[in-house]
């Protein structure tokens, strides 16, 4: 284990894979997933159903029948 450690260190010391370099090629590259997420949040509707968003908006006070608790004494 302590060679695969001390390997693994001598790697990263003389690759520096965390510095960023201009120009450095990599194999693969992580898309921004952020962009596609903001966008989808900052719409209207974002996947809603707009009549179930009608529903939640209509109903801002409590009826009898949520405050209603049933007690099994």
């Amino acid at each position: 284990m302590t060679a695969t450690y001390a390997a693994l260190h001598r790697h990263m010391s003389e690759e520096q894979p965390y510095v960023s370099v201009r120009g450095r090629k990599s194999k693969y590259n992580l898309p921004n997933m952020f962009d596609g997420g903001l966008s989808a949040l900052m719409t209207e509707s974002s996947g809603r159903d707009d009549t179930a968003a009608t529903e939640e908006s209509v109903e801002t006070e409590p009826s009898l029948d949520d405050l209603t608790v049933e007690l099994d004494i």
